[in-house]
């Protein structure tokens, strides 16, 4: 199912409707996509089944669909206007793997399509729809594989700025030149459209070092002559070890003169294995932020792999300026935290589907229920003033709040939930901690002041 929450005068997130699909089976990953876009919800569900048993035509598994949703202000409510599928319905071609949403076309992505011609299985095609106010879907184009072989799964991601669109391709094994195979080294094929509104091949994108089975192209973000890409499976030897863990590295490309060319090898934090750095990734001007599910963040004395999601300022040249972690409030081993992101310039969506805790951060008995959280994090501001960012805390604290990245002194207020001050005084950049073993356990609100600037963080009293 997919979930919708609104945002009320207060700033607060409220569930309004739970969506599903008519007919959905087992294993159809209903809402494994969505995308929003003003009174327009696409759901993916690319593993659904196309039945056609009426006209005498068997079942197709997997063959996929894309559920077009309106709000109808009337009656609050969010209702199925189209049912979308592929031109060509084929078993295991997972239409709707991704969708890309604007203001008047949808992008699907039909990750596993099959081009017979050359027996290219698992090699991808995007299709592109017109759709109208009231919901009517029209088939524009489709947008092939430039060169289809098995297991390319061009499609993997889908990134459009302006008559700019990006599609990676984490399976690909040839280079630029369509030489040197290694499997899975993945790639980004730029398309412009033309004044027909046709998309036509740019530049086919690698990465000046390539590596088998580091699915570049996994996750990808394009921003005007500013291109993000993350090779999620990439290697790296872990410091002062001989192990290889595949951490995933993110590459900057930008844009002179109609050719887009490498800046920047950017490695995560930490080097963990299996850890997907780069898998989803948000571009927004100069500043991008990486996810990274297996990142490794400090927990009291020690640390979790809980996952973090990482900003990077990104100057004019295509090269980093400044990089700050942003960590989960409730760090634990199993978070998954920044499995998926997503960031409108204002506030950033954090995924973490295996999180295990309640809305406090306490270690639910049923299991990992997964859970979301959603930091205010603005665009201009972000460009402009880096006295908070890498500022955090972990929650919950015991005895002592031990405050990270504090580059300047300043002062601090503890408030209790009614606003009242329980503790106040002076930190330093030397150590700043805060002692609050004698404070009742529960949630307080701690209030920073650094340099005229004032930040609130939430700290779990355990």
């Amino acid at each position: 199912a997919a979930y919708v929450f609104r945002k009320n005068s207060s700033g607060n997130f409220i569930f309004e409707q739970k969506l599903k699909a008519p007919f959905l089976n087992s294993y159809d990953n209903y809402a494994s996509e969505v995308e929003i876009n003003g009174d327009f919800i696409a759901v993916g569900a690319p593993r659904y089944k196309y039945n056609d048993s009426a006209n005498g035509f068997p079942t197709i598994e997997s063959a996929g669909a894309v559920f077009l949703y309106k709000y109808n202000s009337d009656i609050d409510q969010w209702e199925l206007v189209n049912q979308i599928f592929a031109p060509t319905r084929q078993l295991n071609h997972l239409f709707g793997f991704r969708v890309y949403l604007t203001n008047n076309q949808i992008f699907i992505s039909e990750v596993e399509h099959r081009y017979t011609s050359v027996n290219a299985l698992r090699s991808g095609k995007i299709h592109v729809y017109d759709y109208d106010n009231s919901g009517n879907v029209t088939y524009n184009q489709g947008i092939d594989n430039p060169e289809p072989s098995s297991n390319d799964f061009f499609g993997s991601e889908i990134s459009l700025f302006g008559n700019t669109l990006a599609i990676g391709a984490r399976g690909e094994k040839e280079d630029a030149n369509g030489n040197n195979t290694l499997n899975f080294a993945g790639a980004v094929y730029v398309f412009e459209s033309n004044n027909m509104g046709q998309f036509i091949l740019q530049q086919k994108i690698v990465p000046s070092t390539r590596f088998a089975y580091a699915d570049f192209g996994d996750g990808l973000d394009i921003d005007d002559s500013t291109l993000v890409v993350g090779a999620s499976s990439e290697t790296r030897v872990q410091p002062g070890t001989s192990n290889t863990a595949d951490c995933g590295i993110v590459y900057i490309f930008k844009k002179v003169n109609n050719t887009w060319s490498q800046t920047e090898i950017v490695e995560p934090p930490n080097i963990e294995f299996n850890a997907g750095y780069g898998a989803s990734i948000n571009l927004i001007g100069n500043t991008a932020l990486i996810s990274y599910k297996g990142g490794r963040v400090p927990y009291n004395d020690s640390t979790r792999a809980s996952g973090l999601v990482e900003e990077l300022n990104i100057d004019s040249y295509g090269n980093i300026d400044n990089r700050y972690v942003i960590p989960p409030p409730f760090p634990d081993s199993t978070n998954e935290f920044g499995y998926i992101t997503s960031w409108d310039g204002n506030q950033l969506a954090v995924g973490a589907y295996a999180d295990r805790g309640d809305i406090n951060g306490s270690i639910l008995p049923e299991g990992s229920p997964g859970a979301v959280y959603i930091y205010n994090l603005s665009h201009s501001l972000s460009t402009t003033s880096s006295t908070f960012h890498n500022i955090h805390i972990l929650n919950p604290a015991e005895n002592t709040i031990n405050i990270y990245g504090l580059e300047n002194d300043g002062t601090y207020q503890l408030l209790d939930l009614q606003g009242k001050i329980v503790a106040k005084g002076k930190l330093t950049h030397v150590d700043p901690h805060i002692e609050i073993f004698h404070l009742a356990k529960g949630i307080y609100i701690l209030n920073i002041k650094i340099e005229g600037s004032v930040q609130n963080f939430k700290v779990l009293k355990k």
